[in-house]
């Protein structure tokens, strides 16, 4: 039970609901366009991507009209993938590992590829057939080389054209995004400016010679033309980000004034609940605290870890999930049926056949939740994420339940008195009154954190209780350093620690595995649709979207 339990520890140490985890990151996104005598660009795009979620990367493409995209090739950190005929967007990333394919939209293509958590470089190579085109006046480059609504974009970005002979006095101009332009020699370069946002994007437009390149693609048209269509297609997107501006700035307004007026209510409602601390007198210096107080039980601790900053109010879920391992009432199994990979967040099933019978209405009320995301009484944590999703908000209410829920107990069990007094005339306030015997169970409480955040500095490790180390991980866990104390059993107990070795060298790389109901709640704010405009012969306008996924 033991290795089980440091086990699920590791996991769920990893499944920490905490603001402050980082999401995914574009970092830079380097591109390099070789035109050839036939007017064929040979792309080479070098992204250095960041990433701690999601199965793979996208670089979407609109309708190519008479363009086509061939020879599509990956590797990360100089390792080829291998390239499938049919990629299908819904697969694992276990299934997706090393390998890249195109995925077939209803607004053109996407080309794909598997990613690994922590930072990596990607260099994606592929040819656009036909990238430049014959017009009466000149040959023309006209094509969207990064689309709008990228799901991360880019902190730096640059696009290099080399054309195959040197450059005179041309045309060029870009679209989409702040950037700084220039030629040199035989190259054209864009750079970004600064920090790309997902509503920018990257159209080039250059005018090239009459009769450089050997050309098979003729248009009846000019270089005016053409930059007129694309500035069209510029104002067209300014006008639709505008309109998006000034809806977001008038919802933005309304907000405001919601929470103007839930923070009148609950200004309100704080001026009827009055707390007296004369008796709550927490010592400046706390000592080392072994047992564990408040009967063992996290809920009766809750209210008032919380409220005095011991205790991480999103962490309630997780401790409560190392306590059902303890109780038996859930399991861990491979996603697969074979070994565990704690390198991949997709291969981890929670079994939760035999979650029920709880002692308490708030235990119950989570189950609920918990099942609601499983499938076949089997939880993935990554499916587990996509729920929040859209349900976060079921999970802060419950969070405020079980705080109501822990006072109550606090008040039942005579920590805190309440009563009632007159604050103004014919209006009357609860008074919580937080008792002297309260304040010793709080010293005792930060005492244990104390005691588990510093266990390395203390002397006399030999009188610890090993049975306690499944209920010392649950209380660790809502204190938010579980990582930490499970580290330290490795110099405590070397004998557990080599048992348990294949967990706890993954408790080091907490950044792979992130599950947080504040990052649901984020991707639910600000995951984007697709954006369509102008362009005729862009190659791409009408296809967006990009990054990881």
């Amino acid at each position: 039970m033991k290795k089980k339990l440091l086990m699920i520890a590791t996991f769920f140490v990893c499944f920490t609901f905490i603001g402050g985890v980082k999401a995914n990151n574009l970092d830079s996104l380097e591109t390099t366009v070789d035109i050839d005598q036939n007017g064929n660009g040979h792309v080479t795009e070098v992204w250095k991507i960041d990433a701690d979620e999601g199965t793979e990367s996208y670089h979407a493409f609109g309708k190519m009209a008479d363009r086509s995209i061939t020879n599509f090739e990956v590797s990360r950190d100089g390792k080829k993938y291998t390239h499938v005929n049919s990629w299908n967007v819904n697969n694992s990333k276990a299934e997706k590992a090393n390998k890249n394919g195109i995925n077939k939209t209803s607004d053109g293509l996407e080309l794909c590829w598997g990613i690994e958590y922590g930072t990596h470089t990607y260099t994606v190579t592929y040819t656009v057939n036909n990238l430049v085109w014959q017009y009466d006046d000149s040959q023309i480059l006209y094509f969207t080389f990064l689309p709008q609504n990228m799901k991360q974009a880019p902190d730096k970005f640059s696009l290099t054209i080399n054309a195959p002979s040197k450059l005179g006095d041309i045309k060029y101009s870009s679209y989409g995004f702040d950037s700084k332009n220039s030629v040199k020699d035989n190259q054209i370069i864009f750079k970004s400016k600064g920090k790309m946002s997902s509503d920018e994007y990257v159209v080039a437009l250059v005018g090239f010679p009459k009769d450089m390149f050997t050309l098979s693609i003729n248009k009846s048209e000019t270089y005016k033309d053409v930059a007129n269509e694309a500035l069209e297609g510029a104002k067209l997107n300014e006008n639709d980000s505008f309109s998006t501006l000034f809806v977001f700035s008038v919802f933005g307004f309304i907000f405001l004034i919601i929470v103007l007026i839930i923070t009148i209510s609950l200004i309100s409602k704080q001026a009827q609940d009055r707390i007296d601390k004369t008796e709550y007198i927490i010592p400046k210096d706390i000592n080392y605290f072994r047992d564990i107080p408040f009967d063992k039980d996290i809920l009766e601790a809750y209210y008032i870890g919380k409220y005095s900053g011991i205790i991480l109010k999103e962490n309630l879920l997780n401790a409560y999930l190392l306590k059902w391992l303890k109780e038996k009432k859930i399991d861990m199994i491979p996603y697969d049926g074979g070994r565990f990979d704690f390198n991949k967040n997709d291969n981890f099933l929670i079994d939760v056949n035999n979650l029920n019978d709880f002692p308490n209405e708030i235990e119950a009320e989570l189950a609920g939740l918990i099942k609601q995301s499983a499938k076949d009484n089997r939880v993935n944590p990554k499916d587990f994420k996509k729920w929040c999703t859209t349900n976060y908000q079921k999970l802060d209410k419950w969070l405020e339940s079980a705080e109501n829920v822990s006072k109550d107990i606090l008040i039942e069990k005579g920590y805190i008195i309440k009563t009632e007094e007159e604050y103004k005339p014919n209006k009357k306030r609860n008074i919580l009154k937080f008792t002297s015997k309260l304040a010793e169970e709080v010293t005792r409480l930060k005492g244990l954190k104390k005691f588990l955040n510093e266990m390395t500095k203390i002397e006399d490790k030999q009188a610890i209780e090993i049975h306690l180390w499944d209920e010392y991980l649950i209380f660790a866990e809502m204190f938010g350093i579980a990582d930490k104390v499970a580290k330290q059993l490795k110099d405590f107990y070397p004998d557990l620690y080599r048992d348990n070795e294949m967990y706890f060298n993954h408790i080091i790389a907490l950044n792979l595995i992130t599950h947080s109901w504040t990052d649901a709640a984020q991707s639910a704010a600000y995951n984007g649709g697709s954006f369509s405009g102008g362009g005729m012969s862009s190659g791409g306008f009408s296809g967006g979207g990009g990054g990881v996924r």
